[in-house]
This record gives C-alpha cells, sequence and structure tokens, in this order.
C-alpha cells in the first residue's frame, strides 16, 4: 500500500509546517562603492547608495567625518581665498576686504588691495628662493617672500594685444616658466624661464579657439606617457573650449606645440582645476570631469566614477554659477577630493566628496566653507564671517555631526508584496550613540519622522596626567548591534539611518532587515 506524504492531509492538500517561521532576515553591506545616484530608482548595485552625507568611506566600513573648530576669527568680511605659503617656515595667508592676513597668527600683513580673489602659485627664480607669485585681477601681479609683498613691474613689447597688468587674473608656473592670463584677452602671457619680472610676450589663442570667450581657467597636466613623464599646459575658455600644449619653448615652434582643442563644459571658476595622481580634472556644470575621458571622446566626457554624481552636481550648477565659492581642493591627510559649491545664501555651501584612491563619492553638508586650503596636514577653511576653521574635532563647533544614510533599493530576493518588522546595524564607537533607523519602502526619500538623539562621549581619564588606580579609563572602541522596529510595507525596500555625532568615533559595518514575504498583487 503507498504511503501518503506526511505532509499532505487526507485530502491531499498541503498543510504548513508547525513553528516554521514566516519571517525572513536579509543582510546588506555597507556601500564601500560610494554614492551612485544613477541607482536612484535602480536595483543594480547594492553596494552603491542614494544618499551618504557626512560619511568618510574607509576599506571595510563607512565613518563620520571630522568636524571642525575655530583657528581665527580674522576678519568681518568673507575668507575670499586662504593661500599657503610653502617654504622652511610654512604659512597660511587669508584675504578678505581688501586685506591679507595671517590666518594663523591673526595678523593684517597687507593692506590696500580691492580684490580678493587671488590665484597663486610658489615659483623662483635664479636670483631667489621660492616665492609666492599672486595676481587677482584687479591690483597687478605680486610676490611674497614670507615677509614682504612686492608689487612687480611688468612690461610688453610693441605689436601685442592692449595689456593692463592690473588685469592679471591667472597665474601658472609652466616649466619653470610663469604664464599669466587676464581678464580683457583671449590670449596666454609668459615671462623669460626662471624670472619672476621683466618683459611679457604674448601666445595669442584667438585663432586658437573658435568659439571666442576669456580664459577661464590655465592649469598643468603632468601625465604618464610611457617611458617617461610628459607635462601638458592646459587652458580652458569661458565658452567650453579647452587646448593642450606640450614643450618648454614657446618662441621655438618645434619644441612647443598645440596638441589639440577640444569642446569641453567651461570651469565653474579659475579654482576648479585639480591634478588627482596622472590624471587632470575640472569641474564644470556636468561634474568632476578627467582630461583622459574627454580626449578619449567618452559620452558627455564623464568616465563612469564621475557620471555618478552628475545629476546632483547640475542641480546646483545651474542655479548658482555665478556665486562665489566654486572650488576643487586636494585633502592630503585624508585623501579626498572636495568640490565645492556654493548654495546661495551666506555660509551656505555643500561639498561632493570623492574619497581616494579608488575615486568613490559621498557628500559632506553643515560646512560653512567659501573656500578650502591644506597646508602641513591639517585641512583648513574660510567662512563668510570671516572666520578661519581647521577639520580636526569630533564636533562641528560644539555641535553634533549629523550623519545621513540611504541604503541601496532591494528586493530582497522577492518581488512579492513584504511587511518589514525590524531593522538592524552594526556599528563601533567610543561613546554612546542613539541612531534613528528605520525601512523606507517604495523609493520613499523623505526624513525619517523622528530626530536621532545627540550622541555623546563616555567620560574618562586621560593617559599619564590622570591619578593612577582611581581615574575611571578612557573608552575604548566598542562594537554594538541596534536592533530598530519597523511597521513599513513596500515591494522594494531600503534602510535609512540619522545620527547625530558629538565627541566620539562612529563606524558602520553592515546593516540587516527583518520582512514577512506576501502576494505579488
Amino acid at each position: 500500500m503507498r504511503m501518503m506524504p506526511s505532509r499532505l492531509s487526507a485530502g491531499g492538500q498541503p498543510t504548513m509546517a508547525k513553528g516554521k517561521p514566516s519571517s525572513q532576515v536579509r543582510s546588506i553591506a555597507v556601500p564601500l562603492d560610494g554614492m551612485d545616484l544613477m541607482q536612484d530608482l535602480n536595483l543594480k548595485d547594492p553596494t552603491a547608495c542614494p544618499l551618504l552625507d557626512n560619511w568618510e568611506i574607509e576599506e571595510d566600513r563607512i565613518s563620520c567625518r571630522d568636524g571642525y573648530r575655530l583657528t581665527n576669527h580674522v576678519a568681518s568680511t568673507p575668507i575670499e581665498r586662504l593661500i599657503p605659503y610653502f617654504a622652511a617656515v610654512k604659512k597660511l595667508l587669508a584675504a578678505s576686504g581688501g586685506v591679507i592676513y595671517d590666518a594663523l597668527t591673526n595678523t593684517s600683513l597687507k593692506t590696500g588691495f580691492t580684490g580678493n580673489d587671488w590665484h597663486w602659485t610658489m615659483a623662483s627664480s635664479l636670483a631667489t628662493a621660492s616665492q609666492l607669485a599672486m595676481v587677482n585681477g584687479k591690483d597687478g601681479y605680486w610676490t611674497y617672500d614670507g615677509t614682504t609683498f612686492t608689487h612687480q613691474t611688468l612690461t610688453t613689447g610693441t605689436g601685442l594685444s592692449p595689456f593692463d597688468p592690473n588685469h592679471l587674473a591667472i597665474v601658472c608656473n609652466y616649466q619653470q616658466r610663469l604664464w599669466f592670463a587676464d581678464t580683457d584677452n583671449l590670449s596666454l602671457w609668459y615671462l623669460p624661464i626662471l624670472n619672476l619680472t621683466g618683459q611679457l610676450a604674448e601666445l595669442p589663442l584667438q585663432m586658437i579657439f573658435k568659439r571666442s570667450g576669456k580664459v577661464a581657467a590655465v592649469a598643468t597636466w603632468s601625465t604618464d606617457a610611457g617611458a617617461d613623464i610628459a607635462n601638458r599646459l592646459v587652458v580652458f575658455t569661458t565658452n567650453g573650449e579647452c587646448a593642450v600644449y606640450s614643450g618648454v619653448d614657446p618662441t621655438d615652434a618645434t619644441d612647443f606645440r598645440l596638441m589639440g582643442v577640444w569642446v569641453f563644459p567651461a570651469p565653474m571658476s579659475k579654482h576648479s582645476t585639480v591634478q588627482i595622481g596622472a590624471n587632470l580634472h575640472v569641474l564644470t556644470a556636468d561634474g568632476l570631469t578627467s582630461m583622459t575621458a574627454l580626449i578619449r571622446g567618452v559620452p558627455a566626457t564623464l568616465d563612469e566614477k564621475e557620471r555618478v554624481i552628475s545629476s546632483a552636481v547640475k542641480k546646483l550648477t545651474i542655479p548658482y554659477r555665478l556665486n562665489s565659492g566654486w572650488s576643487v581642493n586636494l585633502d592630503q591627510t585624508r585623501s579626498n577630493t572636495i568640490c565645492n559649491c556654493p548654495l546661495g545664501y551666506t555660509n551656505g555651501y555643500s561639498q561632493f566628496v570623492r574619497h581616494e584612491p579608488r575615486g568613490v563619492w559621498s557628500t559632506f553638508s553643515a560646512l560653512p566653507s567659501r573656500c578650502f586650503m591644506w597646508l602641513d596636514a591639517i585641512f583648513y577653511f574660510g567662512d563668510d564671517s570671516g572666520n578661519v576653521w581647521q577639520m580636526q574635532d569630533q564636533n562641528d563647533n560644539g555641535q553634533p555631526i549629523e550623519v545621513d544614510i540611504l541604503t541601496a533599493w532591494s528586493l530582497y530576493g522577492t518581488p512579492s508584496l513584504k511587511d518589514f518588522k525590524m531593522a538592524q546595524v552594526k556599528f563601533l564607537t567610543n561613546g554612546e550613540v542613539h541612531p534613528y533607523l528605520e525601512v523606507k519602502t517604495d523609493y520613499d526619500t523623505s526624513l525619517p519622522e523622528n530626530q536621532p538623539d545627540i550622541s555623546t562621549s563616555i567620560p574618562g581619564s586621560d593617559w599619564d596626567t590622570s591619578d593612577w588606580d582611581t581615574s575611571d579609563w578612557a573608552a575604548g572602541v566598542t562594537s554594538f548591534n541596534l536592533w530598530a522596529g519597523s511597521s513599513a510595507e513596500g515591494a522594494v525596500g531600503a534602510v535609512r539611518m540619522r545620527v547625530a555625532v558629538k565627541d566620539c568615533t562612529f563606524s558602520v559595518s553592515s546593516f540587516n532587515v527583518v520582512f514577512e514575504p506576501g502576494s505579488i498583487l
């Protein structure tokens, strides 16, 4: 006699196994591939995410960014430019209200300027040690040797374009020669090799650039040319063209030559170029664009790593293009490339942050950063209120750092409707951290209903200064697993977490979600 399977009733109908749980658990990796706005409504890459604010991306975790503290209140007007002086005794200069200050000692160095948007380079001649060469488009050409500012006299030969040395706005050190661009002409001006002053010669560009315009930015581009390192001079115009030159002597046609001209979105400012490794990058209305991608003819001039933030950058470049504050800066201490973007109000700025060497992205917010500069392992920024800050502390000038993340949207293995029950975050901290955690569904990107409590440090004693055997030990980094209830329903889900971090470290290694699957319809 054939036996009926035990899971079937006498009527042949399947029965549910008693005590078998219906809930399922899915693990979610932290987005080590950074922010990718191309998958905002896409399910393609679980290691990227659509929102990652105020996070540093490390090899195996994401961590809260550093905070900032006051270096000096320098002036009552905006800090428009921070200028480093690289010498045996390094200095950080701050330009504000027609005055150049020493930002670290809070002393006035030189007054009487009519402009503050200085462009600079370090250079030297055969007769002098390395000096700071500076122009701002209004006050002519100045040098600084660490003690004295000198207004340098420049002349030009006959038969050249009309030239006003006060209008020099860009200076670049290329092949041991200073090159300048002004606000009046579509030309470059250059000095004799290894000279800081003297008679300028002209490199006219009117017949090179078909769209006319003015010089928007000038940069050097050091590339790997196979057996050697090649150095190029790159010129960008306000009407979206780019020319690349090679060679040393612009008077020798066999040596100095034009490599090509490309149509290229204009830089957002003369401070919007940066060398990252063997590639020159420029911040345009499309995002951070590499010269390699441009010359290869990559569609829209953006390669894959830059394209992931393009839509977010465009939302800022269109309405705020004429605002001050656009720049690209290297934080060499943290290996970050910072794209600074104005938001149209006092001390309102946001940053797109590319984490090197992998080139993955996050954003920073709540930094009142009109301009940035790295000097001697410290990353500084100046604000619209005349302050100079340095990024070092675990709070934002005494206030908590608010981190925010929305993980990648996922079907969690089934397209059916799901009832999300719980979410878990695994994190490490040396303080008392109170994350607010919830599951969002069906592409809902609204803020969580509740705000996170402020996370704080755990009191402890400093080593070698407190009384032995009586003082409390300082807290070490500890791993925690936090579960939070959820009542969300939807076909796709993502974890949203916000944390207010103050005076402690905070890193996240993974998430988990618990849900009950339902019907397809």
